[in-house]
């Protein structure tokens, strides 16, 4: 496929996902990757013909291709609405073809595919260093700048869309165990760096945190994902008993010995009230529906209980609706084994 046809291509799958082949002129494929369609921007497969400090095989097969007075022709396999999915052609074609480092094909590719880099956490020092980057880049491409200003005003539907799949990625699974596991590993030190830094910022942008913490809401409020939020909080607790203990006990002591801090929090707890009194009404029939369902689940499960004269201790009445769905759930998984004993 020419340029002008790829172009066409992608302009009709913004937002998608892409596997594509750089071929040689009798259309042998000498390198596979995977691309990312954007409104604006070079695409990704035609970024190879810059010379490649990271693949110089792939560098010189384009130079040689280039300097015999041909052209590197193009081939997109296929596009996808999941990043995985176009990984995985990826990795499937390479295999197919083989890696000439190693000795099993064609291809100058120098991994097995697959490590595609949408969504990857940077460490806070090339975080840094891209910044400072593009930061100069834009300072002496005002014109650029301008445009991409101009851009985010006349495409707020594109720009909202690139917003919501960055969200996707950022609580995506992968990306929460990742961000644990850097935390994980902080000195003491570095993170009271970052705590103070934080802090600092708070205080110098009230306006920006408040609009922040206004769309982390709207984000987290949905029900959709509060209900996620929920499993994934069930799940850990179940998982990990004693790290669950030990932040339960941690939460008790801290609250015993900072009585100052709970007391102001209490005080904005009673000036928010005031406030807004229909968030108030609202959260107040929030609180009633769900004390209404966890009532429900609550007799549910003592008259089933009685019926068949279990020897198990409930829960208490005071305790989250969440502990008495996952008692109720016990309760069901006990009757399923005694109707398949009885069968």
């Amino acid at each position: 496929m020419t340029k002008e046809e790829i172009r066409v291509l992608l302009q009709e799958n913004v937002g998608r996902f892409y596997t594509y082949e750089l071929l040689r002129p009798n259309e042998e494929p000498f390198y596979v990757g995977k691309g990312t369609v954007h409104a604006r921007g070079k695409p990704r497969l035609f970024c190879h013909e810059k010379p490649d400090k990271h693949n110089q095989l792939k560098s010189n097969i384009i130079k040689k291709i280039v300097g015999s007075g041909n052209k590197v022709r193009y081939k997109i396999c296929e596009f996808f609405d999941d990043e995985k999915d176009a990984l995985t052609l990826e990795v499937e074609l390479i295999a197919r073809y083989g890696r000439r480092d190693n000795g099993t094909g064609i291809l100058s590719n120098y991994t097995d595919g697959g490590d595609g880099i949408c969504g990857a956490i940077h460490t806070p020092e090339t975080k840094s260093v891209m910044s400072i980057k593009r930061k100069k880049y834009l300072k002496s491409h005002t014109d650029r700048a301008m445009f991409l200003a101009e851009w985010s005003k006349t495409h707020p539907g594109e720009v909202l869309e690139r917003q919501r799949k960055s969200n996707i990625t950022n609580r995506s699974d992968e990306k929460r165990e990742a961000k644990i596991l850097f935390y994980k590993n902080l000195s003491p030190e570095a993170r009271d760096r970052r705590v103070i830094r934080r802090r600092e910022w708070v205080k110098n942008n009230p306006e920006k945190e408040f609009a922040r913490q206004a769309k982390a809401n709207a984000i987290l409020g949905s029900d959709g994902e509060r209900k996620k939020n929920s499993e994934r909080r069930k799940k850990w607790f179940k998982d990990n008993p004693e790290r669950a203990k030990e932040i339960n006990q941690k939460r008790i002591a801290w609250i015993k010995n900072n009585p100052e801090k709970i007391e102001k929090l209490s005080q904005k707890r009673v000036e928010w009230r005031k406030n807004n009194p229909e968030a108030v009404v609202e959260l107040r029939a929030k609180i009633a529906a769900t004390n209404a369902i966890k009532t429900r689940i609550r007799l549910r499960c003592l008259a089933f209980i009685e019926k068949h004269g279990i020897d198990i201790v409930a829960p208490d009445g005071r305790t989250s609706i969440s502990i008495w769905q996952d008692f109720e759930e016990k309760l069901e998984q006990w009757q399923g084994a005694l109707s398949g004993a009885q069968v």
